[in-house]
């Protein structure tokens, strides 16, 4: 009888731990930086991204697995259509 061949491991230990998204991104109309900030309201399914410079704003339809990344690319998205 033989051995069973031993199971590579060692890559579930080696991978990288991703950080947190980040929350705070330039605005598409007035070109700042770090002044659109976006959040989810889950219970409405509607996201939101506010620009405090130019108070620009950028509402869409949500999911329970939306981030506020998806919130300010499809701001981008659309504002590049134009």
């Amino acid at each position: 009888m033989g051995k069973r061949k031993k199971t590579l491991r060692g890559s579930l230990k080696n991978k990288k731990k991703i950080g947190p998204l980040p929350t705070r991104f330039s605005c598409p109309e007035c070109k700042h930086e770090n002044v659109v900030s976006c959040k989810v309201f889950k219970k409405d399914g509607i996201g939101v991204a506010v620009c405090k410079v130019c108070e620009a704003k950028h509402e869409c339809l949500a999911s329970a697995l939306t981030k506020p990344i998806d919130i300010y690319s499809d701001w981008v998205d659309k504002s590049d259509r134009f």
